[in-house]
């Protein structure tokens, strides 16, 4: 399972769509995807500033873009990259999330018995 962080208003101006464009596959030519163990640590990396969030659970699949592996940070840290507009048919599940008071994130996986 990969899944993509993103903020209500942007998944809401998309959300009917066939396909979901964010703003970094123009500015970076990718989607920014993580595995699970990489959520938490993005969420409150790049997300701080946000105090509500969604996390998209898009099944691999189901993809009908490339998904190259690649260290964007340099921290000898391979994340998923999809190099295309990401088809709303891969996303299987989409969680709400809310900081806690100090403005920290905790994300923990559902888990879907079906895929």
């Amino acid at each position: 399972m990969f899944y993509h962080i993103i903020p209500p208003i942007q998944w809401k101006s998309q959300a009917n769509l066939r396909h979901y464009q964010p703003e970094s596959l123009r500015t970076d030519g990718f989607i920014h995807l993580s595995y699970d163990k990489q959520v938490n640590p993005v969420l409150n990396r790049l997300f701080s500033q946000y105090k509500h969030l969604l996390v998209l659970y898009v099944f691999p699949g189901l993809l009908e873009g490339e998904i190259r592996l690649e260290d964007s940070y340099q921290e000898g840290i391979e994340y998923p990259h999809l190099y295309a507009p990401l088809n709303t048919t891969a996303i299987i599940f989409i969680q709400q999330l809310s900081s806690d008071s100090d403005g920290n994130f905790s994300w923990y996986p559902v888990t879907l018995s079906n895929f």
